[in-house]
C-alpha cells in the first residue's frame, strides 16, 4: 500500500480529510520549503485519509528535538502539542481540531516565544517527525 498522497485529484476526492485541511494540502502542493516539508504534508494527508487513531499517534517525540516538544494526533485529525520531560514540563497547551488550524497555533505557552507550529517545524526542517507513531 502507498503511504502518501501526492496530487490534487487524490486530495479533492478524499472523503475523510476535513475541508480546511484539503485547502491546506492543495495550497502546499508545489510550494514546499524543503523536501522534508513535502514529505510531511504528503504523509499527513495520507494519514488523515487512511488512518483513524483510537488512542494516539505520536507525530513528534519530545526526545528527538532540542525544545522537547511533542506532537500528538488523535481521532481522524485532532492535533495537540506539549513540552517534554527534560526541561520544564508543560502539559498539552496547543491544540487544533485539524492540521490547518493546529499549524497556525502560537507555541508561546510552551516555548515562551511567539512562533507558530508551522514556523517551528520549518525552523527545525521537520527533524524528528515520526510517520509510524500510531500507538493503536
Amino acid at each position: 500500500m502507498r503511504c502518501e498522497i501526492k496530487n490534487k485529484k487524490e486530495i479533492d476526492n478524499s472523503e475523510y480529510i476535513p475541508a480546511d485541511d484539503k485547502d491546506l494540502f492543495l495550497k502546499m502542493l508545489g510550494e514546499y520549503s524543503s523536501e522534508n516539508e513535502r514529505n510531511f504534508f504528503a504523509k499527513m494527508a495520507w494519514k488523515e485519509e487512511n488512518e483513524c487513531v483510537a488512542s494516539v499517534d505520536v507525530i513528534l517525540d519530545e526526545n528527538f528535538n532540542d525544545d522537547e516538544l511533542y506532537i500528538l494526533r488523535q481521532g481522524i485529525g485532532e492535533y495537540k502539542a506539549g513540552r517534554g520531560k527534560k526541561g520544564s514540563r508543560r502539559p498539552i497547551a496547543v491544540c487544533g481540531w485539524c492540521l490547518s488550524v493546529f499549524l497556525r497555533q502560537d507555541l508561546f505557552p510552551l516555548l515562551d516565544k511567539h512562533i507558530t507550529v508551522l514556523e517551528w517545524l520549518r525552523e527545525t526542517d521537520y527533524k524528528g517527525i515520526n510517520y509510524k507513531g500510531n500507538q493503536d
